[in-house]
């Protein structure tokens, strides 16, 4: 191989473990021309920069013991920890890790450092999270949690026909199931809508809505029928509260709808009956 200045060498673009570099030795002395290969070359700068720099390339498991374990190299590398408490998840005042709350955190409220999780927030008295249940369901206080239960006032609307309406004396009409045991229905408000057909109702006695006992005391207030019935269009009429069923057993007894005195004699036309109610329990 002639011998060239190194501006004139070809350039190498893609160097390889086995190259051969020139190394001066002893120049302070005897200056000495050898050859060295980039492995040696690599090996001496790592042992080198290890002395600089702590690589860290990955975890492979949490901690063990008194330390963990890292990957870099050929070779695992363990770095001990001295103070394991400090890693453990509790707050122990030297720390800036964050760390969760508990239940009871949450029901205070006065650190707010720590970040809520979902067992946490289950396990608040404060915040709800209960499933929403039944649809039509509302959220409400127990006294200690929130729980998912049925709304308490209550909307029902039954529609009477007109042959229903002309036997309502003989047959009256249940607009309210009975509640259950030790609970009774305590009617808030309502209205009645009169449909007028082609024929009023004549001779019928008023409309009563009563609880089912042999006294018929009446649950809620009702028109009259003389202004209401037996009017020769449609009318609207609402229902008030009565404070006479205080009087009387109305525990899990249903409402229903009567005409007092007799059935109509004519009438086609149909009632809406909405009443808004709650259940009382005793």
């Amino acid at each position: 191989m002639a011998n060239k200045k190194i501006t004139e060498l070809d350039a190498v673009t893609t160097l390889d473990n086995t190259d051969l570099i020139a190394d001066v030795q002893d120049v302070s002395t005897t200056p000495v021309t050898k050859k060295v290969t980039w492995t040696v070359i690599k090996a001496f700068l790592k042992t080198y920069f290890d002395t600089l720099y702590q690589t860290v390339l990955g975890l492979t498991s949490n901690v063990s013991g008194t330390g963990f374990t890292l990957t870099g190299g050929a070779t695992p590398k363990t770095l001990t920890v001295s103070n394991t408490a400090n890693i453990s998840g509790t707050n122990t005042g030297d720390q800036t890790l964050p760390v969760k709350a508990t239940g009871a955190e949450i029901d205070t409220g006065t650190d707010d450092a720590k970040f809520a999780t979902a067992k946490a927030i289950a396990d608040s008295h404060n915040v709800p999270s209960v499933a929403p249940g039944t649809s039509g369901n509302v959220m409400t206080s127990n006294g200690t949690d929130w729980i998912s239960s049925a709304d308490m006032i209550k909307v029902v609307t039954v529609n009477v026909s007109s042959a229903e309406i002309l036997s309502l004396f003989t047959t009256p009409i249940e607009i309210i199931p009975a509640p259950g045991a030790n609970k009774f229905i305590r009617i808030i408000g309502g209205n009645i809508y009169n449909k007028f057909n082609t024929t009023a109702y004549a001779s019928g006695g008023n409309l009563f809505m009563y609880y089912n006992n042999a006294a018929l005391t009446p649950a809620c207030s009702t028109p009259s029928n003389v202004a209401f019935l037996n009017a020769t269009g449609s009318t609207f009429a609402g229902v008030a509260i009565t404070t006479s069923y205080y009087t009387v057993n109305a525990v899990n007894v249903p409402i229903f709808l009567k005409m007092i005195t007799q059935n109509p004699t004519t009438g086609n036309g149909t009632l809406i009956i909405s009443l808004a109610y709650i259940i009382e329990n005793i």
